[in-house]
């Protein structure tokens, strides 16, 4: 038989062989529920396609859009605010009436490590580093207009004359960048997160109400802004294409007309198309199987990018033992441990008897207080509490939440920070396929770290994917490369090898099947 009908009929066979446990082939499969996914389930709906299944990990739906109930009320494991400001998750939560809070950040007051009161001092501190934060963005604009390379937020800082060295310097320091980047501003990119200085500015006493974030505290919870909006959700005709607790381990694109995915159960399912909307550090840390490899270029420009630690820790006491500011403050001298408090009793939140704080850390301190026991946890914010307000005022935490972001196998992370590393072309190549995946999410939208720019992602990928089944025009980002032979002829040794992959591949194929 000549060599090429071996290769050809091994081919087939072998790829047939893959297929035959698979019990579910659909047009599309979409991995993960979370805003991404389900913005990309309704857009295909919306756009005539209807086969396709969801895969999520978790035994819900929302992905980092999650509500608990804690103190006896519904609070927020993730997106609390509907950022950025004046934009569409704004307007889209005033339109469906969800109750919202505006951020009173003049309701607050600063201690330091021994307990005194330095709030006065605290305000005129805010002050300067608004004026200093406004002159690094300005920074930003010469870079834009110069064609310059970025530079990060801390050396944006330290060019206008911002350099910190008291605890309370840290401190405010603390609240205006890691507050909201989840992390040092040595990391985060001043070109990029110049675009969005409001949700900086925003934070400081003197700025309008207008400025400020709304936060949202409707009992209904953040994910009614899905449930209000995707019609498939309320319909079970579609709805029941979500499937729970698929945790996907591998995606496998070898063959040349569709793509095997398998769980962590062992169910398999088929798809022409799949849209990837894991998050950025699933994608890091490699733990999906891709086969083959995702390219160099894509695994390149996805390391650019930091996946930034953020917990949001729940603490209930028997009493309320810290006054009614809404926002309480502590220096002290380890930068970012336990900097930031907000009064979840405070005027326009929850009912009085409440008694509960949200206590919140980001970056390398979110990381070590996510890896230790909770319990641990409780104690320290015991201990800081009665450094300033005295051992005999303060009870024992009667119940904590923490968030956990980053110790979840199926996020590992809060969301995605844009450092200055990036290449120009870096959102082309986020947002390309890879021949039969799509890749959306958070990270790949111009609004990274955002609840909307998932949404905007699930549906850039969604209408990706109607354009190629449609036969439309299909791009992919094409990585300069010269590891072409220059000839089409497959040698004989060449094809000999090939044929003796495929067969051993063809009966490993047999015997797991």
């Amino acid at each position: 038989m000549d060599l090429y009908l071996v290769i050809f009929f091994v081919s087939v066979s072998f790829m047939e062989c893959l297929s035959q446990s698979v019990e579910n082939p659909t047009s599309v499969l979409i991995l993960g529920a979370g805003a991404t996914g389900l913005q990309a389930a309704q857009t295909l709906i919306d756009n005539g396609v209807e086969d396709f299944l969801i895969l999520e990990g978790a035994d819900y739906i929302g992905g980092r859009v999650h509500d608990v109930e804690f103190a006896g009320v519904q609070v927020e494991q993730g997106a609390n605010w509907a950022q950025p400001s004046k934009g569409k998750i704004e307007d889209l939560v005033k339109e469906l009436q969800m109750e919202t809070h505006l951020t009173n950040w003049y309701s607050f007051v600063a201690y330091n490590s021994t307990g005194h009161n330095i709030t006065d001092e605290a305000t005129q501190v805010f002050n300067v580093m608004e004026e200093k934060l406004r002159k690094a963005f300005n920074i930003a604009e010469d870079l834009w207009d110069l064609g310059d390379t970025d530079m990060s937020i801390r050396s944006g800082l330290r060019t206008v004359g911002w350099l910190p060295k008291t605890p309370l310097e840290h401190t405010i320091e603390w609240s205006y960048t890691d507050y909201e980047l989840a992390d040092i501003p040595e990391l985060s990119s001043l070109k990029f997160h110049s675009t969005e200085v409001g949700e900086f500015i925003k934070r400081a006493a003197g700025s309008t109400d207008e400025d400020k974030p709304v936060f949202v505290k409707d009992p209904r919870g953040y994910k009614y802004i899905f449930n209000a909006t995707l019609d498939f959700l309320s319909d079970k005709t579609h709805s029941n294409k979500i499937l729970l607790n698929k945790v996907v381990t591998t995606v496998d694109q070898r063959s040349p007309d569709h793509v095997i995915v398998t769980c962590s159960d062992g169910t398999q399912y088929q798809a022409t198309n799949v849209i990837v909307t894991f998050s950025l550090a699933v994608l890091q840390n490699q733990v999906v199987t891709f086969k083959p490899d995702l390219p160099g270029w894509k695994m390149r420009t996805l390391n650019r990018i930091e996946m930034a630690s953020y917990s949001k820790i729940y603490v209930k006491f028997p009493k309320n033992f810290w006054g009614d500011r809404e926002i309480i403050m502590r220096t002290s001298d380890q930068r970012g441990k336990y900097p930031f408090f907000i009064n979840l009793e405070a005027e326009g939140l929850y009912p009085e008897g409440t008694n509960a704080l949200l206590v919140e850390a980001t970056g390398d301190e979110s990381k070590r207080i996510e890896a230790q026991p909770d319990e641990v946890t409780k104690a320290e914010i015991e201990e800081m509490f009665r450094g300033i307000f005295g051992e005999e005022n303060v009870p024992n935490i009667t119940n904590i939440f923490i968030s956990g972001w980053t110790r979840n196998p199926l996020t590992l992370g809060a969301y995605s920070l844009w450092t200055p590393n990036l290449e120009e072309e870096c959102t082309s190549k986020m947002q390309s396929r890879v021949d039969r995946l799509f890749f959306g999410g958070e990270h790949t939208s111009e609004n990274s770290g955002f609840v909307i720019g998932a949404i905007e992602s699930g549906e850039r990928e969604a209408l990706k994917v109607v354009e190629c089944q449609a036969g439309n025009d299909c791009p992919q980002w094409e990585a300069e490369q010269s590891c072409y032979c220059g000839t089409n002829a497959v040698s004989k040794s060449s094809a000999n090898i090939f044929v003796i992959s495929l067969l051993v591949l063809f009966v490993s194929c047999i015997k797991t099947h």
